[in-house]
């Protein structure tokens, strides 16, 4: 079956950095194949047809132990990550606790499971930053479409360190690593996004859904994840509420100020776009670029279960 095929490339791609969830995905796999409960709940959910319903049931059940739901839960979790205890044991009985745990609470576990996929991370801003430092615009709008919280509209609140160089505030609590040799130029002196359900940096709710999408075996990730929010919310980005067409539109339809050019950026949300709102995207990019310096940069797979690109493309100036 698709979904439980889906979970397991989701577990391959895990073992190595996370084989805890690793071992749920391929757990959930079999509960689908066999048409277990909660393989059913994953199969009959309005929601199944959109890619990742497996990664929404697993961080549904996060959801309650970060809630403070399911403690007997929360203390295994925390002994399989932390102590020395017979792995496949202590990973069977985890995941016996979880499908105990979203038994308990199907109501809650189906709602979350109509919240989109936002697995958003810093990090991922790495590859807009090789966009900007590809390009030679010195002043930047940076305006993102499927911005989930505007984590990427912060980059440059983090302090990135690349082969040779660094970028961005070196006091921040936010450090990562860069991709690429090309160290950035660019000023970001404007920036706006949009998403269809925004996360709000600054809200504790957000926050925890936001966390339930990593993987508990990456506590430095979700410490990074948190200290972004913050970053974000100090720096009062507010992502808008908004299909990213129209908002686009809007957003295009006034000049950048004189000397500043306009970078629109997404990642990892194209395939989400219909093809019908995905042409009315490039259409209205190709207009705008007829009044003013224009770019996109995308990091994006070509199709689902392929690695993302980056992809950075400028516009000729018609002006």
């Amino acid at each position: 079956m698709q979904k439980s095929s889906e979970c397991r490339a989701f577990a391959a791609g895990l073992v190595e950095t996370a084989p805890l969830a690793a071992y749920f995905f391929n757990s959930l796999a079999r509960e689908i194949d066999d048409g277990g409960e909660l393989g059913n709940l994953v199969v009959d959910h309005p929601s199944s047809a959109i890619p990742l319903a497996g990664v929404r049931m697993l961080s549904a059940a996060y959801q309650l132990t970060l809630r403070g739901k399911t403690p007997e839960l929360a203390a295994v979790l925390d002994e399989v990550i932390h102590s020395q205890v017979p792995v496949d044991s202590a990973y069977a009985k985890a995941w016996d606790l979880t499908r105990q745990a979203v038994l308990a609470y199907p109501d809650e576990v189906y709602a979350a499971m109509s919240t989109p996929v936002q697995q958003q991370h810093p990090g991922r801003a790495s590859a807009l930053l090789q966009g900007l430092a590809m390009l030679a615009f010195r002043r930047v709008r940076l305006l993102e479409i499927g911005a989930c919280a505007g984590l990427s509209l912060a980059l440059d609140r983090y302090h990135w360190i690349g082969s040779g160089w660094e970028w961005g505030d070196p006091s921040s609590p936010v450090k990562l690593p860069a991709d690429g040799y090309w160290r950035p130029r660019a000023e970001i002196v404007q920036r706006a996004g949009c998403d269809l359900l925004p996360r709000n940096a600054g809200s504790p709710e957000d926050r925890l859904i936001s966390q339930s999408f990593v993987p508990l075996e990456q506590p430095a990730y979700q410490q990074l994840l948190e200290q972004a929010m913050v970053l974000t919310e100090q720096a009062g980005i507010k992502v808008e509420a908004s299909a990213a067409a129209p908002w686009l539109r809007r957003a295009l339809s006034e000049r950048a100020d004189p000397g500043v050019a306009t970078v629109v950026w997404h990642s990892m949300m194209w395939g989400y776009v219909e093809p019908n709102e995905q042409r009315e995207i490039e259409s209205i990019l190709a207009d705008a670029s007829s009044r003013m310096p224009l770019a996109r940069v995308s990091f994006e797979p070509a199709a689902w279960g392929d690695l993302p690109l980056l992809r950075v493309s400028v516009y000729p100036s018609m002006s």
